[in-house]
């Protein structure tokens, strides 16, 4: 109801509400402000129908209605330094530093438009502030290149400890095997012993049947008595709820059971419909488990369900009358009918504004103003249409509840009649009514007749039911006799052999992948060291230039200084096994029902997305469009970075979601930190606290800094996987067809952060998966 009363433009309540052209309603300030620059060709932002002139009509009714929505809503809301230089435009010394444009600057700039709202500072301030930051960049790269120049040191060492790790692996295997081997065995002995007992529990279970079914029996005779209760009941009350009689549930009980093999220590490996099961369990772990089944006579079930009627039909009775007669067309005094607004903003039903009009060929009358027009106008009203659909379906919610006191819910007279298309009570004057005209009627003594014979096949149909039950009781000990236990043992002996020939096919697969392990880790090795070497070399270049850079002069070091610190990025390397035993056990059945309950359903978070983002209906996908839209700016917006944030962040635990991603270049996604700047122009980088992976160029990159770094994927990427460890310090991105490593940030969070997607491209989009 409140989408419905709420401007598509501004999102919020309506405000002085007006039609347009094509009947869709906008709040006045809004439609004025999205037309303010159109002189011919006006479109709708809703449906895009166009009018070669403006045309605002005042609605009223609508207005009314969103006044008494408003209160409603309050209502239950009571219950987020070198030589100097020129300035090329003035030639006035350089003597300032524009912060917001990152650029020299001089006096006569400071005073123009473009600058005079920026931070400002002096050049030498900011020439001493960047070197600052330079000096501490290049502290960094030093603490980096000691840190991978240990980590080089450690690899070197590291292949026997990884070795050693494959052989312990593969002795715990052969062990683990060994142990269910032997589990097997004490089961097989354990479940043949079982068998011996197997007569004693039959007897148990066939007596519990027999109680089932005495209880069954109680139950049926039971409806029979109530159906019988209801013959006496009067005619309008018997016919209220004649469907509800009639249609009860089947019956299920000890006739419905599984006839087999009793339950063995906890469970069976055999099945009633003679299928196979799987059985699947952790090495070192066994465990047994223990099932119930249980089943309710449907008479509890219809109780709870006309308690739930009850509780509606009573909270459909307290909506508020105004509510009702706004909704309602003031010629023929029922809730509107494919309504239409007229010039002077009235609203009625389609058929009887026309019908008001048929005779009349000039001045047509307001029937309910009386103002007076020249032509024959009305458009459609689409939001008062769905909103009078649905305070109709409250009001009949409503009715429901009057007519347990005999009469009816709205005209009061007595409910003698009974329409046979809608199966209820009405009252004459129903009867001559739109809604009931066409109508099979007849009087209520008739229908009760009628329905009482239909009342009385089912008391014989319950009547058979109940013999059934009772020749079943008396038959169910024959049955006894038929519950061997000749052919379980055989069957026994069949499935324990299955499972130690799947036991040994397991440790075979095992041993081979540890064996592939072990010949993949002297490679990946190698790989490590080489890298790491190139990594170091990289930084020491990288060094060299920011420590020349920092003795230019300032000009000229604050010309070239954010362009050059990009010019050289090393590239990052895996330093040990971690990823490829990742990627291994992320292809495990097991791990993945573990990963499963880390994962996040998400929505984006409309208050945070750019102008240029349209979001669809279920905040679940976003693309770009081609204008900009009317948002209503706030610190939670992107207001030039076409970027968006999901609805829920996270300052704690391990979460993961999955993103499907579009064929072509212009996305991007990751993770950011709240603080992330929502103002300016902005770039992706983790110094701006945000960790992503993109596609440009036709290729994959992950955003790293200096400079981003290349991904080789063996194939295009059609849903990512982003999974987040808070506490590790790690955001990790793979492939969700195949569970290929595409990239790890390693983090170390302050904040809380959000997921960040960013659409910079009509071609393409980015959809959360559920």
């Amino acid at each position: 109801f409140q989408d419905e009363a709420s401007c598509s433009i501004c999102l919020g309540f309506f405000q002085d509400p007006v039609s347009i052209h094509c009947g869709h309603n906008f709040c006045r300030a809004c439609i004025t402000r999205c037309w303010e620059e159109e002189e011919a060709n006006f479109t709708c932002p809703r449906c895009k129908e166009t009018a070669p002139e403006r045309n605002l009509r005042p609605n009223r009714e609508l207005a009314k209605i969103i006044e008494i929505a408003k209160r409603l809503s309050l209502q239950a809301a009571k219950g987020g330094a070198g030589g100097e230089r020129l300035c090329e435009k003035h030639q006035e010394a350089l003597k300032l530093f524009c912060e917001e444009d990152q650029t020299p600057i001089c006096l006569v700039c400071r005073e123009s438009q473009a600058h005079r709202a920026h931070p400002v500072v002096p050049i030498e301030e900011a020439a001493e502030e960047h070197k600052e930051k330079f000096q501490a960049h290049v502290q960094i790269l030093k603490d980096r290149r000691e840190k991978l120049l240990g980590l080089k040191m450690a690899e070197e060492g590291r292949s026997l400890n990884f070795l050693e790790r494959v052989e312990e692996e593969r002795q715990k295997v052969v062990a683990e095997i060994k142990e269910l081997h032997q589990f097997v065995e004490r089961q097989e002995q354990l479940l043949l012993g079982q068998l011996a007992k197997l007569d004693q529990e039959i007897v148990r279970r066939q007596e519990e049947n027999i109680a089932k079914i005495l209880e069954e029996i109680s139950s049926v005779g039971e409806q029979i008595r109530e159906l019988e209760e209801k013959c006496q009941q009067p005619a309008y009350e018997l016919l209220q709820k004649d469907s509800q009689v009639l249609e009860k549930p089947p019956l299920d009980g000890s006739r419905r059971q599984t006839q087999g093999p009793a339950c063995l220590g906890g469970f069976s490996l055999s099945d009633p419909k003679g299928r196979r099961r799987k059985i699947v369990t952790e090495l070192s772990k066994a465990a047994f488990f223990f099932f119930c089944f249980e089943f309710e006579l449907g008479r509890r079930r219809r109780r709870r369900r006309r308690e739930e009627e009850r509780r509606e039909a009573m909270a459909a009775m307290f909506l508020p009358g105004n509510l009702q007669d706004e909704a309602t067309c003031s010629v023929c005094l029922e809730f509107f009918k494919d309504p239409v607004s007229i010039e002077c903003g009235h609203n009625f039903c389609r058929a009887c504004i026309i019908k008001s009009w048929k005779d009349l060929e000039m001045d047509f009358p307001c029937p309910q103003c009386r103002e007076v027009f020249q032509q024959k106008s009305f458009r459609p009203n689409r939001q008062l249409a769905n909103m009078a659909e649905i305070i109709s379906q409250f009001a009949l919610r409503g009715a429901k509840g009057a007519e347990e006191d005999g009469l009816c819910a709205k005209h009061r007279e007595a409910l003698k009649l009974y329409c046979k298309d809608d199966r209820r009570t009405i009252c004459v004057v129903c009867d001559r009514s739109r809604e009931h005209r066409p109508h099979a009627v007849v009087p209520v003594d008739e229908a009760s007749e009628e329905y009482k014979e239909k009342i009385q096949g089912r008391l014989d149909f319950l009547k058979k039911e109940r013999q059934e039950l009772l020749e079943f009781k008396v038959n169910d000990d024959k049955k006894t006799q038929e519950l061997l236990v000749q052919n379980e043992r055989q069957k026994l002996l069949v499935e324990f052999e299955g499972l130690r020939q799947f036991l040994h096919d397991q440790e075979h697969i095992l041993l081979g992948q540890l064996e592939k392990m072990e010949k993949s880790i002297a490679k990946r090795q190698n790989e490590n060291i080489s890298d790491l070497s190139k990594e170091i070399t990289l930084l020491n270049k990288l060094i060299t230039e920011l420590e020349e850079k920092i003795q230019q002069p300032m000009l000229e070091f604050l010309k070239v200084r954010s362009d050059d610190v990009k010019s050289h990025k090393p590239v990052p390397v895996c330093t040990d096994m971690k990823m490829h035993v990742c990627n291994f056990s992320l292809k495990t059945v097991v791990l993945e029902k573990v990963v499963k309950k880390f994962k996040e359903d998400l929505t984006l978070d409309p208050e945070s997305a750019n102008h240029l983002l349209i979001l669809s209906a279920d905040l679940k996908s976003v693309r770009m469009g081609c204008r900009k839209q009317e948002l209503p700016d706030n610190p939670k917006r992107f207001d030039t970075n076409s970027r968006v944030l999901a609805s829920t962040g996270f300052k704690s635990g391990r979460h993961y979601w999955e993103v499907e991603v579009g064929a072509s270049d212009g996305w991007a996604f990751g993770v950011a930190r709240e603080s992330v700047r929502r103002k300016g122009l902005t770039q992706f980088s983790p110094e701006e606290g945000i960790w992503a992976v993109q596609q440009n160029g036709g290729r994959y990159w992950a955003v790293t800094s200096p400079q981003r770094t290349p991904l080789c994927l063996n194939q295009k990427l059609n849903k990512v996987r982003v999974y987040l460890d808070y506490e590790g310090e790690e955001v990790s991105f793979y492939n969700a067809d195949n569970m290929q490593h595409i990239f790890t940030f390693n983090v170390a969070f302050q904040e809380k952060v959000f997921p960040l997607f960013s659409v910079c491209s009509t071609v393409t989009y980015i959809k959360l998966c559920p």
